[in-house]
């Protein structure tokens, strides 16, 4: 029962847990600011969900692997650091966090998935992406009308369907190996050039993966498939250089120059 349960609950500054204190359920409704302790593994689903949180930090030497989905959703955030042991950032995790500017990932962090809506309706500025990223899921950065850049250190990301859709993203190099799902950069109209960490790969841009968006120039050799509308209507994309392995479907630049 739910009162059972409650009863195997640790309590401690202001949060409840369970396996002493690896996994953070729950939090005092009035609770504004809160440090996460070090030997916390996992914040669980909805743990703050209509608390007053405002503040949020983490003990030195923390060895949290995953914040659960929904755990800060539409919370009065303004920044928070993840710790570089953090390895999933679930589905909705900071989702319609309005005044959440900034978000600090380290170059040392072992961050592997960011979940579908993660970070959807923030105000972030800029993000980094670890060298260990390796998916950027559904509607992850949508409607993240601030964010302009993007630090990447992978080298193989699939980026998933409008992940970054309608951005005024202007700076990101993106992996070698890169799968650009159904309209994942669409109308991103300040991306002006597709500019790669290290010599591209393999890409595959899903249909409408860049569409509408501000491309001007499409510079590319090696394994590439290009489905249709990839581009379609790339008013400002001018010239197209593409070499190696292609397979480039029907329309794929429809109504671009």
């Amino acid at each position: 029962s739910i009162f059972q349960e409650f009863q195997l609950l640790d309590h401690y500054n202001g949060c409840y847990f369970t396996d002493e204190k690896k996994n953070l359920k729950y939090c005092d409704f009035n609770t504004q600011s809160l440090i996460v302790p070090k030997e916390t593994e996992k914040i669980k689903s909805k743990a703050f969900m209509y608390t007053d949180l405002k503040e949020i930090s983490f003990e030195n030497s923390s060895i949290l692997k995953k914040i659960e989905s929904n755990v800060f959703e539409s919370l009065l955030i303004k920044e928070i650091m993840i710790p570089d042991s953090v390895k999933i950032i679930d589905d909705c995790a900071f989702n319609d966090c309005k005044i959440l500017e900034k978000v600090v990932i380290n170059k040392t962090s072992q961050l592997k998935r960011i979940g579908k809506c993660a970070f959807q309706n923030t105000a972030i500025k800029k993000i980094l992406f670890p060298s260990t990223l390796v998916v950027v899921d559904d509607f992850a950065f949508y409607q993240c009308h601030e964010l302009e850049i993007v630090k990447n250190y992978s080298n193989k990301i699939k980026f998933g369907c409008q992940s970054f859709a309608y951005s005024p993203i202007k700076e990101i190099k993106f992996p070698q190996k890169s799968f650009f799902d159904y309209s994942s950069f669409k109308g991103c109209l300040k991306l002006k050039q597709l500019v790669f960490l290290d010599k591209p790969k393999k890409i595959i841009f899903n249909e409408e993966s860049f569409a509408f968006s501000g491309i001007e120039e499409l510079k590319l050799n090696c394994d590439l498939k290009i489905r249709t509308n990839s581009f379609m209507f790339c008013l400002s994309l001018k010239n197209v250089f593409l070499k190696g392995n292609i397979k480039c479907e029907e329309n794929a630049f429809l109504n671009s120059n």
